[in-house]
């Protein structure tokens, strides 16, 4: 069960940021306050506390009882980043929900800017530019624009092919439009039914606005950059491999059957996209099968899986370089 601990004094916000938030009681006042602190006032912040074992939740409370527009949700149990956020589009009274990770935070005219703009009322999702965040030091490396070659001036209609060929493109993980953070107009949502699925350990972005975009929904891209997104230092762990094996599984799942929408099979461009975007996942899946056998010294069962599986060796090259250069990468 839920318990909601504060209710937002905002009766008819235009806005509702929801922050998902599991063992943050480090970073969570910041992007908090960086939500509390926007031009535009009329919002509500629903903080999901996904039942962490650290402060998380007293932190979340004592931010609830400075200011009354924000909502504490506690959940019973560790149901991950999908379930909370789901947790909070459900509690949302906005007229549109805007999800923020804890250790993320907004520039202060995020909001305003994003809705103050000429296309907006004709948008179903919102989203601008990004900035990537060195973990040391919280200074920009670079932008999502700029780390993909992109020098975009205009804002831009993203359609379905589109977005699906700009992650099959990204160089890594961090430079994947979907992990863009749009705002999300929930009328739309609720009206498709459109939730983030709870399979996904990670790429729940990706399928959600995926899922909006098949549904028909208006999807606006501005070059500016307002968000900033914090990047982790790099898992080094055996677990990681292991982990990143079974998310691959449930992402597979999630393209196979989105290519048997009906909406899709119509949309040439789309099913080609998603195509390769299935190879794409099923190559990463051998890839990390390679790199898990090595993490266990099964050098034989590595060399064989990799021989049988020539795309490993690239992307062996291209992650390794990616990594190499990301903390030269200009801003």
């Amino acid at each position: 069960m839920l318990e909601i601990s504060h209710q937002s004094a905002q009766e008819n916000p235009l806005v509702s940021v929801i922050i998902p938030a599991y063992n943050a009681e480090d970073c969570l006042t910041r992007a908090v306050d960086s939500a509390l602190q926007q031009s535009l006032s009329n919002i509500e912040v629903i903080v999901v506390d996904d039942a962490s074992s650290d402060g998380t939740l007293s932190v979340a409370r004592g931010l609830a009882e400075k200011d009354p527009r924000v909502t504490v949700i506690a959940q019973a149990e560790n149901g991950g980043a999908s379930a909370a956020r789901n947790a909070g589009i459900d509690a949302a009274k906005g007229e549109w929900v805007c999800p923020l990770d804890a250790d993320d935070w907004f520039s202060p005219t995020r909001l305003s800017t994003l809705l103050d703009s000429e296309q907006a009322p004709l948008a179903d999702l919102l989203a601008d530019d990004y900035y990537l965040i060195d973990h040391e030091s919280l200074e920009p490396m670079t932008t999502f624009a700029k780390l993909n070659g992109d020098t975009y001036v205009e804002p831009i209609q993203i359609s379905p092919s589109f977005f699906v060929e700009e992650t099959n493109s990204a160089l890594a993980e961090s430079s994947d439009p979907g992990y863009l953070k749009p705002l999300m107009r929930l009328d739309f949502l609720n009206k498709h039914g459109i939730r983030y699925g709870n399979n996904f350990a990670v790429n729940h972005d990706f399928f959600i606005y995926l899922d909006c975009l098949i549904a028909g929904g208006s999807f606006l891209f501005y070059p500016a950059p307002h968000y900033f997104y914090l990047i982790a230092p790099v898992s080094l762990s055996r677990g990681n491999n292991e982990g990143k094996i079974d998310r691959l599984r449930h992402s597979i799942a999630g393209v196979e059957e989105r290519l048997q929408d009906e909406r899709v099979k119509a949309d040439v461009k789309l099913s080609l996209a998603l195509s390769e975007k299935l190879t794409d996942y099923k190559q990463l899946f051998q890839y990390h099968s390679v790199a898990n056998a090595i993490d266990h010294n099964l050098y034989v069962q590595a060399s064989l899986r990799a021989l049988k599986n020539p795309s490993v060796f690239r992307l062996f090259l291209k992650f390794f370089s990616f990594h190499k250069i990301r903390r030269f990468l200009p801003s």
